[in-house]
């Protein structure tokens, strides 16, 4: 629990770091900052890059699905090496997903300025910027941002289920108070 802890602590800091910076920026600079295309790209990968966030908290929710409902198994089922497998492929694929959502809409064809008056390179100022149809870019993102949203959602839930049954079967209270107590801090 304390290696994917780590591993989505780290995601954070980066995360923040992506956006933290402009903001103050903008703050000091009272609203006159302009971002230009490549730092706009570079903030549009790493905030893409915050998907692997939601796929590490579905590892998460898997990893304690075993510890609840697998103990005796624990150790067997949740190796080093399947920890280190589950977290370099959420961090992959996260990578993999933003590398090809900010390649596809940094090669629109761009009629306006090369800079962008905002803090926050979001995907629809770019797309704004855009001298052709964006219709097939906004699908694809969609697509793509309500599956890589939707599945590891689908996912902690059906583990949430399976550790509530888990904990509600007929047990002991003392065993009962033991296993909530291992939910994780809201």
């Amino acid at each position: 629990m304390y290696f994917f802890l780590t591993n989505f602590a780290a995601l954070e800091i980066f995360y923040f770091f992506t956006i933290a910076p402009l903001t103050l920026a903008n703050v000091l600079s009272m609203g006159r900052n302009l971002i230009s295309l490549p730092s706009c790209g570079a903030q549009m990968f790493f905030i893409f890059l915050g998907r692997a966030d939601c796929i590490l908290l579905a590892v998460m929710a898997f990893d304690w699905f075993v510890a609840i409902c697998h103990p005796l198994c624990y150790g067997l089922i949740m190796s080093w090496r399947l920890c280190v497998q589950l977290t370099l492929g959420s961090l992959l694929l996260g990578f993999f997903l933003a590398m090809q959502l900010t390649v596809l809409i940094f090669q629109l064809p761009l009629c306006s300025s090369k800079q962008i008056s905002t803090f926050y390179c979001d995907v629809l100022p770019v797309m704004r910027l855009a001298c052709v149809d964006t219709w097939v870019h906004e699908a694809t993102l969609s697509v793509v941002s309500i599956t890589v949203l939707t599945i590891p959602f689908l996912l902690i839930t059906l583990s949430y289920v399976f550790i509530m049954a888990a904990i509600l079967k007929p047990c002991s209270a003392e065993g009962r108070h033991k296993a909530f107590s291992t939910f994780p801090p809201t």
